[in-house]
């Protein structure tokens, strides 16, 4: 079989470095590189999802206590009202229906209770599986519900947006990914040089020995490209109408982070406003209700007013709590867009 080959070399180690590619290696490894840092952002841009979740429902918790102490005290000054009621209808001085009256808002209010029970614990459920716990458990915020202080300047907002937000980042590296895309393309039309190299054994030679047939071969390969079909030229097409459509989508996305921080800004001043609004609302109903239980008490003011006036201070004081829980997840929001 060997006598049938005619100086042929088998080589069994060969070696071949790149020289010259025209950029395409470094090029390769800029888009790997970009590629990396892209994919970073968007694990940032999910831990910043889960972070933001995760303190919503921390808030809801919080108001969740708060709306169970408002409605616990409520039934106490219900509790307290029936007593005395009571003592009217077994002196004829109220009539049974009234006491009814106030059995009825008591009823309503451990409704509402049973309510929040239920709903702290599927909020509890939740955030637990969002913070990675296998099994269901009720969880106790440290701290009560109160109005968190943003401390962050407003004409830096956007500044800090574009410098912090992941999404915004990755678009700067899917935009060095596209235009190194481009490049890469381009250097299709360059020389490709390479260094080889060869060890092995000829044969086809008259006499055959393993030391004596031993060859060493080296030497540069170099292709250069001449026509294609115009296919090169249709893949640079290709990655620049990519890299247009990322810049174009990179465009966009800035002006609606703008708006997201305007947005996000502008309602959490609403939120604020609304705070003390609702402050000074709370302050009155309380006013208005030690003064109609005075009257109540001195025969002035009838069961049916009471009752209204307390409902009033009672829907006041959960309406500031919802005000404050709305305050700190817009709050919240913000800060998640600016990427803090």
């Amino acid at each position: 079989m060997l006598g049938n080959i005619e100086h042929d070399i088998f080589p069994t180690v060969s070696i071949s470095q790149p020289v010259y590619t025209g950029g395409k290696l470094k090029y390769d490894r800029e888009f790997a590189q970009a590629d990396v840092q892209s994919l970073e952002q968007t694990l940032l841009n999910e831990q910043l999802n889960l972070k933001l979740a995760i303190t919503v429902n921390y808030f809801q918790l919080q108001s969740l206590i708060n709306q169970r102490q408002i409605m616990l005290e409520n039934r106490k000054q219900l509790e307290t009202h029936r007593r005395y009621a009571r003592l009217l209808v077994e002196s004829g001085h109220m009539s049974q229906l009234e006491l009814n009256r106030i059995d009825v808002n008591i009823a309503a209010s451990d409704g509402y209770l049973l309510k929040i029970e239920n709903d702290y614990q599927t909020v509890s459920f939740q955030t637990g599986l969002l913070m990675g716990r296998q099994s269901p458990q009720i969880l106790m915020p440290l701290d009560s519900l109160h109005v968190l202080t943003f401390e962050e300047h407003s004409e830096n907002l956007l500044a800090k947006a574009l410098n912090n937000n992941p999404i915004w980042k990755q678009f700067g590296w899917e935009m060095q990914k596209a235009e190194t895309k481009v490049k890469i393309q381009q250097t299709a039309r360059k020389p490709q040089v390479s260094a080889q190299a060869f060890f092995g054994w000829e044969f086809g030679l008259e006499s055959f020995s393993l030391d004596k047939n031993k060859r060493y071969l080296w030497g540069l390969n170099a292709k250069f490209p001449l026509y294609d079909g115009k296919i090169t030229n249709a893949k640079i097409d290709e990655a620049r109408a990519g890299a247009e459509q990322v810049r174009w989508q990179k465009e966009y996305f800035q002006k609606s982070l703008a708006t997201q921080v305007q947005s996000g800004y502008s309602r959490l001043l609403e939120k604020e406003q609304q705070i003390v609004i609702q402050q000074q609302a709370v302050e009155q109903a309380q006013q208005s209700y030690r003064l109609a239980l005075i009257e109540y008490h001195a025969g002035r003011r009838s069961n049916t007013d009471l009752l209204d006036i307390q409902n009033a201070l009672l829907n006041s004081r959960l309406t500031m709590n919802q005000a404050v829980l709305d305050y700190n997840t817009t709050s919240a929001r913000l800060l998640a867009v600016l990427g803090i």
